[in-house]
């Protein structure tokens, strides 16, 4: 009887082990903005200081969705990779203006770069 316990505990926590890790890696995968589609380049703009460039692209993932627009945040020393710092959808323009050297505004959504991150799927 005692084997018959622990053999259906241990069933249920691997089940459970099994969807708690396919829920965040799918979470993960659906908000990774490095696996949006780019597009072509419509704008970029320099900081004032020349340390970064923003481009803004456009994210096109098919029939079923909306035109979408990205910003890539490019390192001008090429100390680190580029990353994806904007995501919007129904938009096709950006506006990108910049308030400093590291605060920037793009359609109005102003990020302090480089560490600010929007995501138009994550709006709190």
């Amino acid at each position: 009887m005692k084997s018959k316990k622990i053999k259906v505990f241990l069933i249920s926590s691997f089940l459970v082990l099994a969807v708690a890790i396919a829920f965040v890696s799918l979470w993960n995968w659906y908000y990774d903005l490095e696996r949006l589609p780019k597009g072509e380049v419509i704008s970029e703009s320099v900081s004032p200081d020349g340390k970064f460039t923003i481009k803004a692209m456009n994210s096109d993932a098919g029939a079923t969705t909306s035109l979408a627009i990205l910003c890539e945040l490019q390192y001008n020393d090429g100390s680190k990779p580029n990353k994806i710092i904007y995501f919007q959808n129904k938009v096709e323009k950006a506006t990108i203006i910049w308030e400093s050297n590291d605060i920037v505004s793009i359609n109005g959504v102003k990020l302090n770069v480089p560490d600010d991150v929007y995501d138009y799927r994550k709006k709190e």
